[in-house]
């Protein structure tokens, strides 16, 4: 389980935002809608957990690519906790071992 850690660590690039940002291209986003969409939804969601977490707490995530945006803006610690099907996910403080169980 140690190389899930590891692989989603070599394989994702950092990002000079601060947090989720979606950018226009082209004519994708003068699309109407009346309210909000899933992918406003997601965004938000990671841009809580980044938040969460800034402030030493610990936020939950459910899927591995949720996992790897966030490690696009922070260096992350996460556990898997199989009786809830969700990541604990915390900030690095250096000291702990990265590592899913």
């Amino acid at each position: 389980m140690d190389s899930i850690s590891f692989n989603l660590r070599m394989n994702t690039g950092k990002s000079h935002d601060k947090r989720l940002i979606r950018r226009p291209i082209d004519d994708r986003y003068k699309m109407t809608c009346d309210g909000d969409t899933l992918d406003k939804y997601y965004v938000n969601m990671i841009n809580d957990t980044l938040s969460e977490i800034r402030k030493g707490k610990t936020a939950y995530l459910f899927h591995l690519s949720q996992i790897q945006e966030v490690m696009k803006f922070e260096d992350i610690n996460f556990t898997y906790n199989s009786s809830d099907g969700c990541f604990a996910v915390r900030l690095n403080k250096g000291d702990d071992k990265n590592e899913i169980s």
